[in-house]
């Protein structure tokens, strides 16, 4: 009877070559069948090592995987055994009626109104040209409730497109248009006369120029809310 290991290599063969398995999968895949023979014992056969399926996913556990991952492992392991025992290589599939591992969602952390507007706060007192634009561009996120994706692609056109109406291009460029707080109105109103003319970008990068329009890009965006701004609200 095949061992671990060449059994772990033909189930791998199968999923390529009859279930079109893509590359990406098959890695990973053969990453958890791998820690599953090493952990079992590469000599051992599918199954004699049946019985150490459950110890293996709580190992994972203990080792600090979390709940997304070792979901992922049940299912590649159960799915290898559905195919060992289909093959005469185990008699029975040890996960057939077991439950997968829950997933316990991270609580998500939101800010509240008082700590929004103390944020604005910290980002207007810079009184630079630079922290007016990030407070115009922070206050776009918390009060129209955008993406920073969505605030880095706004233009100047798109905030004169209906009155009182924020243009915005979300995925697949679809268009929807959102209210604009009176509160923020004020905030655009003061960035836009503040703005250096020049280019169509509403959010115009200072490292390009800020005549030349150059465009922020996500990951500055998020370094300027953790590091800069975050830490003196």
């Amino acid at each position: 009877m095949s061992d671990m290991k060449t059994s772990v290599s033909d189930f791998l063969t199968f999923q390529r070559m009859a279930r079109g398995l893509a590359p990406s999968s098959a890695k990973l895949y053969s990453s958890i069948l791998g820690r599953f023979a090493a952990f079992a014992g590469e000599r051992s056969t599918p199954a004699r090592a049946a019985h150490r399926v459950e110890p293996f996913l709580i190992d994972l556990g203990e080792r600090g995987l979390g709940d997304h991952a070792r979901r992922k492992a049940f299912e590649v392991v159960r799915q290898f055994y559905r195919w060992a025992c289909e093959r005469g290589r185990a008699p029975v599939n040890p996960l057939r009626d077991s439950r997968p591992p829950l997933v316990h969602d991270k609580p998500r952390s939101f800010l509240t109104r008082a700590e929004v507007i103390g944020l604005l706060g910290v980002i207007s007192a810079g009184g630079t040209m630079h922290s007016q634009r990030d407070a115009a561009l922070f206050s776009v996120m918390f009060f129209a409730g955008l993406r920073v994706s969505e605030v880095l692609r706004l233009r100047l056109r798109d905030l004169a497109s209906a009155r009182g109406l924020l243009a915005v291009f979300g995925k697949g460029s679809k268009v929807r248009h959102v209210p604009i707080h009176p509160e923020l109105e004020v905030i655009l109103s003061r960035w836009l006369r503040a703005r250096p003319a020049g280019g169509d970008i509403l959010f115009p990068s200072r490292a390009a120029g800020w005549k030349h329009s150059g465009q922020l890009d996500n990951a500055r965006v998020e370094l300027l809310l953790r590091n800069v701004y975050a830490p003196r609200a």
